[in-house]
């Protein structure tokens, strides 16, 4: 086969329905949990949509373990009740939470769903997301009708059950004073209850500027994340799933808060990493392309790119050694295209850019 039958990529693989009308901004890859839990129409559809969401995601190995487990401590079953997410390049830990999400809030629209039919169900499902972004302890939120809440506890028991949990830690919220680990276990006990917490980091060092009294609300903050944990951890049907930050690799305004919010809770938590370095090209393309084409399309093409690396090899090659390692690194190039492997890299990064490459 010489390069020029083969089939142009174009008719073999089909890329998705936004992809091709050029739909996408940067902003469209990162994921927003507080934006997908509030329903927010600026969302867009891809995350906001529990099915077409894991239309577009590849659920790797440690993502589908991260789900499973979850789901299975949800159901009443052993395992870690904590888990903090942590990756170490940007994309995936979010999108890990969103999963979470939907699956907690929305398992009957996604029964149909191959991947996900494996999967524990817990049934109804009493889900919370506190994001570090979206929350702002300085000024709180105001609920039409309702309290202002000021915390991240009064937040929390609002979600849970409104009017009635608000009550358990109307005074603690009020004062800004971390509840204490009674009340927050009448909170959570019960039915399956999911805690989703995302860059934790961020809201705790704005609330450093807070004073309260000789502490500030930063401290009553982390000392009601340490009890949370703590009360997570022996609930029959609990989980708490959360992420400090961005990455591991992404400098905190505050290392020695990151250091000491990081110690308060690794004596409860299980650190998991949703998406691995191996995994990235695998999530690209699902969330790129609607299909590949099928397999003897693609070994076809990797059989002639390692051709046409061994051809161009040999003709420069000055000896039958040389000759000889053309033929290998010719053999280990298709071995790479079929594997689809890539280096270690940012997944925000690099879907913007691969995909503007598919539209052109």
């Amino acid at each position: 086969m010489s390069a020029y039958r083969l089939r142009p990529w174009t008719e073999v693989a089909v890329p998705h329905e936004d992809i091709l009308r050029g739909e996408l901004e940067m902003a469209t890859y990162a994921a927003d949990l507080g934006a997908v839990a509030r329903g927010d129409p600026k969302c867009h559809r891809v995350y906001r949509d529990p099915v077409v969401f894991f239309h577009a995601t590849y659920l790797t190995t440690a993502l589908r373990s991260v789900l499973r487990d979850v789901l299975h401590v949800l159901s009443g079953g052993a395992g870690d009740r904590v888990l903090q997410l942590r990756t170490p390049f940007g994309g995936g830990k979010t999108h890990t939470l969103v999963a979470l999400y939907h699956l907690a809030r929305a398992r009957a629209a996604l029964r149909d769903q191959a991947d996900l039919t494996a999967l524990p169900d817990p049934g109804p499902t009493r889900v919370a997301v506190l994001s570090g972004v979206d929350l702002d302890p300085t000024v709180g939120r105001r609920i039409d009708g309702g309290p202002h809440l000021r915390t991240l506890w009064g937040e929390l028991a609002w979600q849970l059950g409104g009017p009635e949990a608000y009550e358990l830690v109307r005074e603690q919220d009020a004062a800004r004073a971390a509840p204490g680990g009674d009340a927050l276990r009448r909170l959570l006990e019960g039915p399956p209850t999911l805690l989703l917490l995302d860059e934790v980091l961020i809201y705790v060092e704005n609330a450093k500027a807070i004073p309260l009294g000789d502490t500030t609300l930063a401290r009553q903050v982390m000392v009601f994340l340490q009890r949370l944990t703590e009360v997570v951890r022996g609930l029959d049907r609990g989980a708490m799933v959360y992420s400090l930050q961005a990455s591991v690799h992404e400098a905190a305004r505050d290392e020695s808060l990151l250091a000491e919010l990081d110690h308060l809770v690794t004596r409860i938590d299980a650190k998991r990493e949703p998406v691995s370095g191996d995994d990235v090209m695998r999530v690209v393309q699902r969330r790129l392309f609607q299909q590949l084409g099928d397999p003897d399309t693609r070994r076809a093409v990797a059989a002639e790119y390692a051709a046409l690396a061994r051809r161009l090899r040999e003709a420069t090659a000055g000896s039958a050694a040389e000759r000889a390692d053309s033929a290998h690194e010719a053999e280990q190039l298709e071995q790479r295209i079929l594997a689809r492997t890539i280096k270690r890299a940012r997944i925000l990064g690099l879907l913007p850019f691969t995909e503007k490459l598919v539209r052109k």
